[in-house]
């Protein structure tokens, strides 16, 4: 989240941060990617079913909300969202 933060707050539009921050995050993250990259639903939900409980874009997404909102002297350097995994 240092990386949009920083990012959106000095100018750079968030999809280029978002960029960024794929390359930096190594947790599954449920997306429509799975579906397209091998053009077909059963494949792409076979694909996170390895992963166990992932965690979905929404979760990703309200975490970068909550750190768009604050206030310009306070800056949220680091969230870690990791799926509740207990297997």
């Amino acid at each position: 989240l240092d990386v949009i933060t920083r990012g959106v707050k000095s100018g750079l539009p968030l999809n280029e941060c978002l960029k960024i921050l794929s390359v930096e995050s190594p947790e599954p993250v449920k997306t429509e990617f799975a579906k397209t990259r091998f053009s077909d639903a059963d494949k792409g939900d076979a694909f996170y079913e390895n992963y166990g409980l992932c965690l979905e874009a929404e979760d990703i997404a309200r975490s970068v909300l909550f750190a768009l909102e604050q206030p310009p002297h306070a800056v949220v350097s680091q969230i870690v969202i990791v799926p509740d995994n207990p297997g």
